[in-house]
């Protein structure tokens, strides 16, 4: 009986194990596609909008975590800047570059502040969240602010750039992506 059962659990084991051999093979190049799918689309987490109350306008400073950030300008369209770089992506009639120019201002006084480009999220009318395009495949674009960390009570300024819908508007900019709690996040309105 003992036998038995022991046979059973190599049996199952050896079905779950060849299972799961046979999805990873059927699924090899769709799961890079969900994947890329996800990222493209913002979908790490909730991107509900928030209260009109909760909106920061251009030129104002608002404070998340140890970071102060002010918008301070929107190139809409951005094509031009990005059109000489090596990298540069020839987007559809329906899609367009977006610069956001901003500063940010590390708040402690000990340490320096993280700061991670893919934090920054553009959420539009039309539902979409956009993340920014990653720095380093635009080299040739002058100003982009790249991810690292701000020394103490130190400030940058910079721009991120976007790839979004043409037919998308009320902009928002939204810090931190990362995180599930709507009030968390600051939101900031981008005025094209």
């Amino acid at each position: 009986m003992r036998n038995s059962s022991n046979q059973n659990i190599v049996f199952g084991l050896l079905t779950a194990a060849v299972l799961l051999f046979i999805c990873l093979f059927a699924f090899q190049g769709t799961l890079p596609q969900i994947i890329d799918y996800l990222i493209k689309f913002g979908q790490s987490g909730n991107t509900a909008l928030p209260s009109e109350a909760d909106l920061v306008s251009f030129g104002e400073e608002k404070e998340v975590g140890d970071l102060a950030i002010t918008v301070l300008g929107v190139r809409r369209p951005a094509d031009d800047l990005v059109q000489g770089a090596q990298n540069f992506d020839a987007l559809s009639d329906g899609e367009e570059y977006i610069m956001v120019s901003m500063k940010i201002r590390c708040l402690s006084a000990q340490t320096a502040c993280p700061l991670n480009e893919i934090d920054f999220g553009i959420r539009s009318a039309m539902a979409e969240a956009y993340p920014p395009q990653h720095p380093g495949n635009y080299p040739e674009v002058d100003g982009l602010i790249k991810g690292g960390s701000i020394n103490p009570q130190d400030t940058i300024s910079g721009g991120m750039l976007f790839t979004i819908a043409k037919a998308d508007g009320n902009l928002l900019l939204f810090y931190p992506r990362s995180s599930d709690d709507v009030s968390a996040r600051a939101w900031f309105i981008l005025k094209d």
